[in-house]
């Protein structure tokens, strides 16, 4: 287990994880009664070291989401209210670890302004050349409809865009989730059509990003949920069907279909234990890795995460990731990462004295 240096109660570290060339990054948006927040990273020797910070923010819940893209590091911050500023719409940092953060607070859309309760910063996505944004919220509690900003990673007003949800109501879901990875970006919203789910695809020409397909969930599955985008495969989360299921999506041209479904191995499982409610994909495409946060053990749900590995152009179950000390309600599996034959896993519950470890 990693786990922060110094004692901080709530830090919820391990809400976000991600794995990168034997560096882990890991997000506690509690740190100081989450008022404050921090990412941390921690490299790998003959052990893994004590997580240094590499971003810290001073808005709520800073870390509620994270990404990684080669070293560089965006974080969020919470669209909820605060004792000292009240509401906020949320916020975006950017920043290249270890390096100090440029600030971007006042990305908004080009020509408006985003209204507070929009959920601004609910989910982030970054690659080499783009920060991906969302405001799942602004149709719920405003007349604008919901969105997500598309921003230079460089420059926040460089032709900076938005995209929204089309043929379908997403009821205040459209960027739960998102990616991006070169001119695909990829925006889940788990609640249309009744609770199915789907996943938006757009694709870049020039500065111009356009809804090239929509891929829908079954009924109740909340596909969508998460995903994670790499090349022309992407793993998509459906947890909302008995007990749950995570779908490998894969581009043949310019289409993009879910062949194959990774269900929860052990089928006479109990509960709902929300498994798809995180995936991770490594960064060549071949391993797979799907937290089950609420999975039931001896007591009520501490969680687990299982891999899957491609032979051979075949998915196969690999194994399942539990702690040895595990714990009531550790959300074990609540984030997950994987490359290289490492996986990293998010308990932001667990041993509440030191904010929660993540497990690698």
């Amino acid at each position: 287990s990693v786990t922060l240096p110094t004692r901080s109660d709530g830090a919820n570290f391990g809400y976000r994880v991600a794995i990168q060339r034997g560096s882990l990054f890991a997000s506690a948006p509690g740190i100081a009664n989450a008022s404050l927040g921090a990412v941390y990273q921690s490299t790998f020797g003959t052990q893994w070291a004590n997580p240094s910070t590499v971003l810290t923010g001073n808005d709520w819940r800073f870390g509620r989401d994270m990404a990684v893209d080669n070293f560089n590091v965006v974080a969020s911050s919470a669209d909820t209210l605060s004792a000292l500023f009240g509401r906020r719409s949320g916020a975006v940092s950017v920043a290249s670890a270890p390096m100090i953060a440029d600030l971007v607070y006042s990305v908004r859309p080009v020509g408006s302004i985003l209204p507070n309760e929009s959920d601004w910063g609910h989910a982030i996505g970054l690659s080499t050349s783009y920060v991906a944004v969302s405001a799942p919220l602004i149709g719920i509690y405003s007349t604008p409809s919901p969105l997500v900003y598309v921003m230079s990673s460089t420059d926040a007003y460089a032709n900076a865009v938005s995209v929204g949800p089309e043929g379908v109501a997403t009821n205040g879901s459209f960027g739960i989730a998102l990616d991006i990875d070169g001119n695909t970006l990829v925006v889940g919203a788990d609640q249309t059509l009744g609770g199915k789910g789907s996943v938006f695809v757009y694709t870049r020409s020039g500065d111009a990003w356009t809804l090239s397909q929509r891929l829908d969930g079954a009924a109740n599955e909340r596909f969508g949920s998460d995903s994670e985008l790499v090349g022309s495969r992407m793993v998509v989360g459906a947890p909302g069907a008995g007990l749950g299921a995570a779908y490998v999506c894969e581009r043949a041209a310019s289409t993009w279909s879910c062949p194959v479904r990774l269900d929860h191995p052990d089928l006479a499982a109990t509960g709902a234990p929300a498994f798809g409610a995180a995936g991770g994909l490594s960064n060549d495409g071949s391993e797979v890795i799907v937290g089950a946060p609420w999975e039931v053990g001896q007591t009520c749900c501490p969680g687990a995460a299982f891999t899957f590995v491609n032979r051979d152009g075949t998915w196969n179950y690999d194994r399942a990731l539990r702690p040895t000390n595990r714990s009531n309600d550790d959300a074990f599996g609540f984030s997950v990462d994987i490359d290289a034959g490492v996986a990293v896993v998010g308990a932001p519950r667990a041993d509440p004295d030191l904010g929660g470890p993540a497990t690698t």
